[in-house]
């Protein structure tokens, strides 16, 4: 297991050890996440940026913003950004700072297919079912034997 497939695997576990809310745009970014079983998971659903955040500031701490990386995501994560701190939410950009760094990944629904084909020398897919039209994959590394998605 190379040093980036190491970083992104404990990235995954520490976002779902905490259950920080994670905010993303819609439903196949949702669902690229809880392939990973990450449960805790907002999606924006085009709702008015002021509603989204009052209901946020209202109900959490810290959050993380895990908007796309492309141009029309960035804006995005401005501005919730930008509104989230001002109601005193402290945004972990820990996870997305690494996406954006260590990988050429631009759109989160794109995440498991990235994973597959830049990681496929170490990580075995165990396991590909449909589940109601969507894809679900158990991720598993044969070099330390951990499961990624439980």
């Amino acid at each position: 297991m190379n040093i980036v497939e190491k970083e992104f695997s404990e990235h995954i576990d520490k976002i779902k050890q905490s259950n920080t809310l994670i905010i993303v745009e819609g439903k196949k970014d949702r669902a690229a996440l809880e392939n990973f079983g990450i449960k805790n998971i907002l999606e924006l659903n085009k709702k008015p940026i002021f509603e989204i955040i009052e209901n946020i500031s209202n109900n959490n701490k810290n959050c993380i913003i895990l908007t796309d990386l492309d141009k029309q995501g960035k804006k995005l994560y401005g501005k919730l950004n930008s509104g989230l701190q001002q109601f005193g939410v402290k945004i972990d950009n820990n996870f997305r700072d690494f996406l954006f760094k260590n990988t050429k990944l631009r759109q989160i629904e794109g995440l498991i297919t990235y994973i597959e084909n830049n990681y496929n020398k170490t990580i075995n897919i165990l396991e590909k079912r449909s589940f109601s039209g969507r894809r679900k994959s158990k991720i598993f590394s044969s070099e330390n034997k951990s499961l990624i998605n439980d």
